[in-house]
């Protein structure tokens, strides 16, 4: 008696010759060959449909739910380095989508530099995939980032910082089809969030530009929820009117595709006004899907000290944004008791531990704030 599978390979048969009995030109073995292909691709089709129909019980997820709910208010991410952006953010979390948007020259690739030379120094792993610049271009703004010098200490301490917590991508050039290949690597090298510079260069051969974005940010967001990796995508806006009554780009001015804001789950715009704030960076909160304690259209300023971006000075103006702003950042450290960053990166020495070393003497609190990037 036929099996199920058998069954189903016939009946698929059956409906591939019909479709190729205008065919003739084509060896038996050819015919064979390709009859075999387009079988499996359509088992293999109807066997992902079936798995993508099914229903689970949302009890097995119940361990994950009750820790978010616990966290709610705190920071369950990983640390930017900057006190208001993880305010505003409460940190990047596997599974999520972030945007970094604004206008041409804002900041946008800046800020990314930033975070995740701040998030290596803390001692996480960054995959920094460039599409604009040249991965030496890129280095030399990590070297002026972390401000070491050329001596031997310094180019000792920034090997030690790259080799341990900082990879770029090999290709210059990249489809977005290569996109989960790319994640894959990343994971397997040991990588904690990937930043992608940026969304619009995969745009540059497309047709249908709205459709076809989207479909690049999903497999972004598919991504990052199969590995559990966060992953911050650059995105360009459009040119905004300074004449309108908001002259700031918002998430609806996201260039090329409405779904780029529906698919993150956090969306940040970047901006410099001049007549605002000379030599300095703006960032605004414009969506926070999964961390709902903080107010969509803040802002804050970071000054601007070279290629790096200190952390903003005034820490009430950021606090008065939250809704409650003493829920705790850390399980171990309420909000109240921060201490003031300084506003410079130090210049590392070479007798400094390395920044993932965590001493055996260093207590639990300290260990968190240390790794969060509050100390």
């Amino acid at each position: 008696m036929e099996n199920d599978g058998a069954k189903k390979r016939r009946t698929a048969r059956t409906r591939v010759e019909r479709q190729f009995d205008n065919i003739k030109d084509m060896s038996s073995a050819e015919r064979e060959e390709l009859f075999n292909k387009m079988l499996d691709d359509q088992i293999d089709e109807t066997a992902a449909a079936k798995q993508e129909g099914d229903i689970v019980n949302p009890m097995d997820y119940a361990e994950e739910a009750m820790k978010r709910r616990e966290n709610f208010g705190k920071m369950v991410g990983l640390s930017s380095g900057y006190y208001d952006i993880d305010k505003m953010t409460l940190g990047f979390c596997g599974g999520e989508l972030t945007i970094v948007a604004g206008e041409t020259s804002q900041g946008k690739t800046l800020l990314c530099c930033n975070i995740a030379a701040n998030m290596v120094k803390a001692g996480y792993k960054v995959a920094f995939v460039t599409l604009e610049m040249t991965k030496a271009e890129l280095l030399s703004r990590f070297w002026s980032i972390w401000q070491l010098g050329t001596t031997p200490d310094d180019i000792g301490r920034l090997n030690e910082l790259v080799y341990n917590g900082l990879r770029f991508q090999k290709c210059e050039r990249m489809n977005w089809k290569a996109i989960p290949y790319l994640i894959e690597q990343s994971k397997k090298w040991g990588a904690e969030i990937v930043f992608i510079d940026h969304l619009h260069y995969f745009a540059r051969d497309m047709r249908d530009m709205a459709n076809e974005l989207g479909m690049v940010t999903q497999e972004f967001k598919r991504v990052a929820i199969h590995y559990n990796l966060p992953i911050v995508l650059v995105s360009h806006t459009r040119k905004v009117d300074k004449t309108r009554r908001n002259a700031s780009a918002t998430i609806d001015d996201l260039r090329g595709s409405s779904y780029i804001g529906q698919d993150a789950d956090i969306v940040l715009m970047v901006r410099q006004n001049p007549e605002e704030m000379t030599d300095a960076v703006c960032v605004r909160l414009e969506k926070n899907r999964n961390r709902l304690d903080y107010k969509i259209g803040s802002e804050v300023w970071h000054q601007k000290n070279g290629l790096v971006l200190d952390d903003v000075v005034d820490r009430r103006a950021v606090d008065q944004n939250s809704v409650n702003y003493k829920r705790s950042i850390t399980t171990a450290m309420p909000m109240a008791d921060v201490p003031p960053i300084e506003p410079k990166v130090s210049v590392p020495q070479a007798n400094d531990p390395a920044p993932w070393a965590e001493s055996s003497t260093t207590s639990t609190t300290s260990t968190t704030a240390t790794r969060t990037g509050l100390l």
